[in-house]
Parts: C-alpha cells; structure tokens; sequence
C-alpha cells in the first residue's frame, strides 16, 4: 500500500524535510491509506502494520515513553525487522500519538539514508519525557498532528466545537482530544498551528 512513499523516500536524501513537507507526507499516507477527508479516527497501528511494523505496549525505563527499532537483530527476538515499543504505563490516546511520533522519525530521518542501506546497523529512536524542542522533533510533531489531526477535518471539528460550547475553551479542548483519540496538550499545540492564520469572528 506504501510502497510508493517508501521508493520515493529511498531516492531523496534522508533528513530533508521542511515543516511543511513533512505534513504534506502525512497526508500521502492519509490519502494512500483511504483515509483522508473521513470523520474517522487515524488507525495509526493499521498504517503501521502495512508499513511492515510490529507494535509492543511493556514496561519501559521511567524516562523513556517509546522506542523504535529497525534492524535485522530484532527478527530473532520480535518476529519483524521493524518495531515500535511503547510504555504500558501510557494512555492509549498518548500511545497512538508517540507511535506516530516514531513513524516521522522512520520515515524522515532514516529511510534513504547512508545507515538504511547497512544491514549491520541498529536504527533507534527513543521518545523521552523531555521537552522537545530541535527541528527534527518539532518537524516530528507537526507529522504526528498531522497524520492524527488532519488539518481540513481539525478546523470543521473545531469550529463545530465552537458552535456547540460558544467558546468554552475547555469544552472545545476536551470535544477534539476524544474526537481525535489525542492527548490534550496535542490539541492545544495543533488549535495553536492551525489557527494561527485564521481569524475567526465571533
């Protein structure tokens, strides 16, 4: 079903992505998949598996939210060549975000790059409770919004919210976080990304 994406991804440097192709990327998966412009929530784990994924909710270190693994020592172990592990001390709604997370990263960061050709070599990412603040973290955050939030469906959502709370800023936050099956602070940081060019009169 990705195929396509990942031969694209082979050709282009690794790493290359701005802010805005990076959701532009997120979309093409949406859309490969069937799902984008649909009222329905992202199935991320689904998009994972038929990216060849193997998908682990353990007991992980305190700091450490998630990881993923991609490297032909993990088959002996896991069955499959590509894994993304998350903590089972995690809501569901933050584990779908991390596990989007981890695809940019995938994707983005490793896929056509000089260590995606070494079959020797161990591609991990670890999602930590740390402030995320380097490009390539932001740049994964607005993938995982993207690709959980898709911008079209998050603005007709929002401005539903809005109609049926007159601007209950609370009501509006919780609506879109079970909406989307998404953190709170998820929808903060997406309500502040798509609006910030909007103007919405009241």
């Amino acid at each position: 079903m990705y195929d396509k994406i990942i031969t694209n991804l082979e050709k282009s440097p690794a790493n290359n992505y701005t802010m805005e192709e990076a959701e532009i990327l997120a979309n093409m998966i949406l859309k490969l998949g069937g799902y984008i412009d649909k009222n329905i929530v992202t199935p991320i784990i689904n998009i994972l598996f038929n990216l060849g994924f193997k998908i682990y909710s353990s007991e992980t270190p305190k700091t450490i939210l998630g990881n993923i693994f991609v490297s032909g020592n993990t088959k002996k172990s896991y069955g499959s060549d590509k894994i993304i592990i998350v903590s089972n001390k995690q809501s569901l709604f933050s584990q779908r975000y991390i596990m989007a997370y981890e695809l940019a990263y995938y994707l983005i960061n490793y896929v056509g790059s000089e260590k995606y050709y070494d079959k020797n070599y161990t591609f991990s990412k670890a999602y930590s409770k740390i402030k995320h603040n380097s490009f390539d973290e932001i740049r994964a955050d607005k993938f995982a919004n993207e690709l959980l939030m898709p911008k079209k469906i998050f603005l007709e959502q929002y401005l539903k919210a809005i109609k049926k709370s007159d601007y209950n800023n609370e009501y509006i936050i919780t609506y879109l976080s079970y909406f989307f099956y998404v953190e709170q602070s998820c929808v903060k940081r997406r309500i502040i990304d798509v609006l910030s060019t909007i103007s919405i009169k009241k």
